[in-house]
This record gives structure tokens, sequence and C-alpha cells, in this order.
């Protein structure tokens, strides 16, 4: 967003950035309402402060001076923003029905826009973690938000082949199925407390990458994910630096051991690092 700020609006781009702050956004995606009044702003200082003051009093119309009031919002915003864009407001998403709307219109070109052009490698190693620590090929693995089911595909090769995949996106989910790596693709809210009930000591593992950051799902949903798994199943997760100490502490009082948690490159040519958790449900 940066740069288009300072492209639009030149040596005004510190004051622009300072009035942004301003935005109201409501129960909406704070992005998309920001991102509308740069557009609907055209580079223009005195329109943008209007746009903002308006954001305070509806922001709908805010979305609407902007062209971003309509269900394909994420594809006008990727088209001007680009993929690692639309990272960062893949972390900025508020609601399940944000992130449900965002990943139903990304989930054809996620895999070219993640793991092509901006390099994400997360799945790669935490795969690779979860495969060199099991006992065996048997064990059964829950792959949390699989999204398109890069994990998957990264255990099917290291001989891991009984994983079941949930999901919050039902059109990320068909992207996986494409794949054959999965026994199982179930939509699914990972902040469901229910889920613990529904697949109660199902797995002998859990892996996810990807999920635990901002704007997905935090340490409050451990210990429904805890309950899916058996006494001591392994957990291979990659968990968002600022995130890890809620999760170090969920872990803590649900005895669980944490038998590393380094902190790893997730990206190639690029300074983004989160832990690469391996643990113990004990």
């Amino acid at each position: 967003m940066a740069r288009h700020i300072a492209a639009q609006f030149g040596e005004e781009a510190d004051h622009v950035t300072l009035l942004l702050a301003a935005v109201e956004s409501g129960n909406q995606d704070r992005e998309r309402v920001v991102a509308a009044a740069v557009l609907g702003a055209h580079g223009d200082v005195l329109e943008l402060g209007r746009l903002v003051e308006l954001s305070q009093r509806d922001w709908r119309d805010v979305l609407v001076a902007g062209g971003l009031e309509h269900g394909d919002w994420p594809d006008v915003l990727d088209t001007w923003l680009g993929p690692v864009d639309h990272l960062s407001r893949a972390r900025s998403l508020r609601s399940v029905e944000d992130a449900a709307t965002f990943y139903r219109a990304w989930a054809a070109d996620y895999d070219r826009d993640v793991f092509e052009r901006s390099g994400v490698i997360g799945s790669d190693r935490i795969a690779a973690l979860l495969a060199d620590a099991l006992p065996g090929p048997d064990v059964r693995v829950v792959d949390l938000g699989c999204g398109t089911g890069a994990v998957g595909v990264r255990l099917a090769e290291r001989g891991v082949h009984h994983v079941t995949g949930l999901d919050l996106s039902p059109e990320m989910l068909d992207v996986a199925r494409t794949k054959h790596a999965y026994d199982e693709l179930v939509v699914a809210d990972l902040n469901d407390e229910l889920l613990g009930v529904r697949w109660r000591q199902a797995f002998g593992a859990s892996v996810s990458a990807g999920t635990f950051t901002h704007g997905h799902v935090g340490a409050t949903a451990v210990p429904q994910l805890l309950a899916m798994l058996t006494p001591g199943a392994l957990i291979a997760w990659v968990v968002a630096t600022p995130l890890w100490p809620a999760f170090r502490d969920a872990f803590d009082r649900s005895g669980v051991t944490v038998l590393s948690a380094g902190l790893e490159p997730i990206r190639r040519g690029a300074d983004d690092v989160a832990h690469m958790v391996l643990a113990q449900l004990t």
C-alpha cells in the first residue's frame, strides 16, 4: 500500500499516512476501507481528507467512492496491489465472513501468488519437520487450515498419506482436492469449540502452516485443536512471531511439551520469519 500512496501523493505521502490512521472501518476489513479512500481520492489530498471524514459517518460510502463495494473487491485490490500485498491483506482480516470472501476470490490464484511469486516456504519446512518426527507412515494427521493443500502434498512426497484437511474456504478445498493428497477435506472454522467434540482424539498428529497468524486463528483455539489429538500426538505448527507467547502459554496450560520452536524464514529472499514449532501432547 505504501508504495501506491507514495506514487499517487508524492511529497504529501507522509501526511496522507497520518490522515489514513483516522479511517473508521466498522466491522469491515480495515485495509479494504483504507484502500477505497486512497483509490477514491485519485491523488487529491483534500478529497482524501473528505473521504476519511466520511468513513467516520458511514464507511460504506467510502467503499462506493473507491469502487470496492462489491463482492469482487479482493480481485480489484489484487489488480492494484499485487500478490505480496495480497499476503498483507490476508493478515489483516477481521472476521470469518471477511476471510470467506477473501479466500473465495483468491483460491484460483493462491498457489501462483504465494508459492511462485512470493516464495513462501513455510509449508515445505513444517511438513519436513513433522514427517521426520512421525513414528511411522500410518499415523492419522490433521492439517489445520490446509488451504490449497501445499502441506498435504509435501507430506505425501515424504510417505505420509493418511491426512485430513480442514479449512474455512470451500473454494480453497476444491483446489486441494485436485492434488489427491488427502483422505478427507472438510469445511471447518478452527475457532469453533465443537471441533474437539466432532473429532475427539481422532488424530495422532497435527500440522499447520499459514494459519496461526494475524487475521486468522489465535491461541484461543488451542483447546479444541488439542482435543482432536490422541495422547502423545505430535504437533508441527508454523506460528507467527507476535502470536507465539500466547501459544506457548496455551501449551503450558494444556500439557504440551515444546520440543523445538526455532525462528526460521518463511519466504525466500525476505526477512519474514516465524516459529517452526514441534511439540507433543502428553
